[in-house]
């Protein structure tokens, strides 16, 4: 299992009440000698847990994995995206199973919304998505919502005076 963060805060968490199992980390903390031995006892199988920071997964291989779970969400789709590929490439044998961990408070639902509005605008302009006046007015009406939502968590009574 594949274990992604994007904070050093969380990933001491993860150190510290995952120690029992054991796991191997592959954060911007280690040396390129700790690295590849955490990646070293993750592929052949001394440890099933590998805790990952998101930013650091770029490059690896980590086919061994059958299930990736985010305990943080990054702001770019991009990023997960690049994350699950870590574990789902050639030479992955079984199925792969990828889980994001949100909860209703903080900021992941925040998060969550705006990775789908990002994807959604991705696909319209990529051509991936079904062309549709009522839709595309939808989403632009959403974005906006969006934007405004998070901007007046940082600046209250932007938005009343409008």
């Amino acid at each position: 299992m594949l274990l992604f963060a994007h904070h050093h805060a969380v990933m001491d968490t993860y150190k510290k009440e995952l120690h029992s199992v054991s796991p191997a980390f592959i954060t911007g903390r280690e040396t390129a000698a700790q690295k590849e031995k955490s990646l070293e006892r993750f592929m052949q199988g001394r440890t099933d847990l590998c805790c990952v920071s998101l930013r650091a997964a770029s490059g690896l291989n980590l086919q061994r994995a059958t299930a990736v779970v985010f305990g943080e969400l990054d702001w770019s789709p991009a990023v997960h995206s690049q994350a699950e590929d870590r574990a789902h490439r050639i030479g992955q044998k079984d199925s792969l199973l990828c889980y994001y961990l949100v909860s209703p408070g903080g900021s992941d639902a925040d998060i969550q919304e705006h990775l789908g509005l990002k994807v959604s605008q991705f696909m319209g302009l990529m051509g991936e998505a079904p062309q549709n006046p009522e839709i595309e007015a939808q989403n632009a009406v959403f974005a906006r919502k969006h934007v405004e939502k998070l901007l007046s968590r940082h600046y209250p009574g932007l938005y009343e005076a409008v």
